[in-house]
């Protein structure tokens, strides 16, 4: 190749690094002046038992899962599925009903911190664990980053409680408090 087509390899190159560093700078600043604003919600520890629904057994069906092998346990009109758009992986079970959804992945390679959201400590497992927490713009609140492991297989819940949340945010609560690993 001669010197001139190298140049003009070269210049192109330059072109197209000062064009991604613009353009990501650009997208970056936008992103930092977004009127998004998350506030957080106190956690409450304890379930209220001020609704039978939540609290009374039979009104909640059980979900046993052998391989991998994990239960929990959720309102009866909740419906399992393998595949939605939050569960698009093969190892997946997203778990919803008209109050929010739990979506449950397993395998390997999760982890993360939270990024411009609050932390809130949430009970699964009989464990209190650490999850990313965050209240949108619609008055939906959600829960993520909830990562566990047990006999080499890891863990990733997350949960979104739908609008309005109070009675929903208590019934997502319970279901992820039900959650353990068998």
């Amino acid at each position: 190749m001669n010197q001139k087509g190298s140049l003009l390899i070269w210049i192109v190159l330059f072109f197209v690094l000062v064009v991604g560093i613009v353009g990501g700078s650009f997208y970056l600043k936008s992103l930092k002046n977004s009127n998004l604003t998350i506030q957080p919600t106190p956690f409450n520890s304890q379930m209220p038992s001020a609704n039978p629904s939540i609290n009374s057994e039979t009104s909640w069906k059980s979900w046993d899962s052998q391989e991998p092998a994990f239960s929990l346990k959720l309102p009866s009109n909740w419906q399992a599925q393998h595949s939605t758009k939050n569960c698009l992986a093969e190892n997946c079970l997203a778990i919803n009903g008209t109050e929010g959804e739990v979506v449950i992945k397993w395998g390997s390679g999760f982890g993360g911190g939270c990024d411009q959201q609050d932390t809130q400590n949430v009970q699964v497992n009989n464990q209190t664990i650490p999850s990313c927490h965050g209240l949108n713009s619609d008055g939906s609140e959600t829960w993520g980053t909830i990562n566990l492991s047990a006999r080499g297989i890891s863990f990733n819940l997350t949960a979104k409680a739908n609008y309005p949340s109070s009675n929903n945010r208590d019934i997502i609560l319970k279901v992820l408090s039900t959650f353990k690993l068998n």
